[in-house]
């Protein structure tokens, strides 16, 4: 059975591809215009592929606790990102997943972020 499974996906592996690639380039574009709209408190590292993006908080606007409030803000919120120190980096660099497949998610969860963004 599993190796029917494995069979019948990889024989539309060019199909699931191609939709998955659509999806990411489309959030890379929605995510990059709405980094731009963020007045310099977030920049970001575009990604080429794959299905997350690293985000900053700009230092000189977010000192420690700007940054602990960021956070506590997105927490009330039930917003989720993954903080730096998750993988090492600093409290000042988020991951940002890219890959929701339900219209207008992404969109939702990055306006919450710039509502957390504003004090």
């Amino acid at each position: 059975m599993r190796q029917f499974l494995a069979a019948r996906l990889l024989s539309r592996a060019d199909q699931l591809l191609r939709s998955r690639g659509a999806l990411m380039a489309y959030a890379r574009a929605t995510v990059g215009h709405w980094v731009s709209e963020q007045d310099g408190r977030l920049q970001w590292l575009r990604p080429e592929a794959g299905a997350f993006c690293c985000a900053r908080l700009d230092p000189d606007t977010f000192g420690p606790l700007g940054v602990r409030g960021f956070y506590d803000r997105l927490a009330e919120r039930r917003t989720v990102v993954a903080p730096g120190p998750w993988f090492g980096d600093s409290a000042h660099v988020m991951r940002i997943g890219l890959a929701y497949e339900t219209d207008g998610q992404l969109e939702k969860g990055l306006e919450v972020i710039s509502d957390a963004l504003r004090p």
